[in-house]
């Protein structure tokens, strides 16, 4: 093949992978810090659910006037803490898919030698 049709060649198909993998990238990478942000806001809030269900345990724990059924102000304390044990795997399970999106962007900003940059597969 004449030289010019292989650089020509190159440059089309180079360009168009190139082009689509920017593209793919860039929405890639905001879907990622879209997606952090809103769970970011959305750990926010359980962070407030869980200081009031802290202050609702506290208050059936430590209650201002005398009890009447022990019992069920025990079923209840034990209602509340299971509140406080839920929201608190909540903000866990968010903290944990913040931190996997982080570093798969982490993964995609890394710098890479040319040739490490195509897998193996479309070699």
């Amino acid at each position: 093949m004449k030289s010019y049709l292989k650089q020509a060649v190159a440059y089309i198909k180079g360009d168009t992978e190139n082009v689509i993998a920017e593209k793919n990238y860039r929405k890639l990478t905001n879907a990622i810090k879209g997606q952090i942000s809103t769970l970011t806001a959305t750990k926010d809030n359980k962070v407030d659910d869980l200081d009031n269900a802290k202050e609702a345990l506290n208050k059936l724990k430590f209650p201002e006037t005398t009890i009447t059924d022990a019992a069920r102000q025990l079923q209840r304390i034990l209602e509340q803490q299971e509140v406080v044990d839920e929201i608190n795997e909540e903000i866990a399970d968010i903290d944990h898919t913040i931190d996997v999106l982080a570093k798969l962007q982490a993964g995609f900003d890394e710098e890479v030698a040319e040739e490490a940059a195509v897998p193996a597969a479309s070699k």
